[in-house]
């Protein structure tokens, strides 16, 4: 169902740019800016591939997504209510959430809804709560 909110102890795992990590091959901010006239950052749900590795659900999301995987991108994994009540608690913004919103090629695809490309506070939040960074390839 497009537009559910995804469950706080699920994952998601955001494609990383080679160009948006920082040296120590973490993700920046800019890993989560929106572009200009983006609606949502894209994400995908981990969980939705069900109880499965890491590994496993990070292969799936590698068959799914219509990206062109660099050799030195990163997925950056993170907790949904972990990441919300980060964005909430430090930024004042209560309307961010997190919702499924799953195309015909990505099943996975998901959205953190409620902020804007300048909103760089948010993006920073965000980048502080990486739990897990992974190879895209």
């Amino acid at each position: 169902m497009k537009g559910k909110s995804l469950p706080d102890p699920d994952h998601i795992a955001r494609y990383c740019k080679p160009k948006t990590l920082r040296e120590d091959g973490r993700p920046s901010r800019t890993s989560f800016m929106l572009k200009p006239g983006e609606p949502y950052l894209s994400v995908n749900w981990l969980e939705y591939f069900g109880d499965i590795e890491r590994n496993e659900q990070l292969d799936c999301i590698r068959r799914h997504i219509s990206l062109s995987l660099a050799s030195t991108a990163k997925f950056a994994v993170l907790n949904v209510g972990e990441t919300l009540n980060q964005v909430q608690a430090n930024s004042g913004a209560s309307h961010v959430s997190i919702l499924h919103e799953p195309t015909t090629k990505d099943p996975s695809h998901s959205g953190i809804h409620g902020y804007r490309h300048e909103d760089d506070l948010i993006a920073d939040l965000i980048a502080e709560v990486v739990l897990e960074i992974y190879p895209a390839r």
